[in-house]
């Protein structure tokens, strides 16, 4: 297989979204026809989302290491088996977010979640879930804890 100008422009494209002076590589390699490029170094950023926070949030204000190197984030509630995907707004105001899901009866919930952002610090708006049944409209909601927020890059 032919890396050829795709995988130079794409390695190209790849070292102009890391940050100059991180110590990061970018290797090219084809196996059984596929090509892979494989980022390393101690600055590489991470392959999958990065635990910053856990315990136990449902009021109040905690700080989150790191929370300004991230815009998207994965937010977990307790006994809830559903993520939150949430985002910071451009002027670093607000992390807000949603999650869901379906069942079989046909019951659809949702997941809400709103905080505002001062540096690495997260003040607690709300978190919560609401039911949308078919014939029913919606029940009046549930108040829910946060037990982890994640980084995504």
């Amino acid at each position: 297989m032919n890396t050829g100008e795709f995988g130079n422009k794409f390695t190209s494209f790849l070292k102009q979204k890391i940050r100059a002076g991180k110590n990061v590589t970018i290797t090219e390699v084809v196996e059984d026809g596929v090509k892979k490029f494989i980022i390393e170094g101690e600055d590489a950023l991470p392959t999958e989302p990065l635990l910053l926070w856990s315990g136990s949030w449902s009021s109040g204000s905690i700080t989150v290491p790191r929370l300004g190197e991230y815009w998207m984030f994965w937010i977990t509630m307790s006994g809830q088996g559903t993520t939150i995907t949430a985002m910071k707004n451009p002027e670093n105001q607000f992390v807000r977010g949603i999650g869901g899901y379906s069942s079989a009866t046909p019951t659809r919930i949702t997941y809400h979640f709103a905080a505002t952002i001062d540096g690495d610090n997260l003040d607690f708006v709300g978190c919560s879930s609401i039911q949308h049944l078919t014939s029913l409209g919606h029940n009046a909601g549930e108040s829910m804890t946060v037990n982890r927020i994640y980084g995504v890059r």
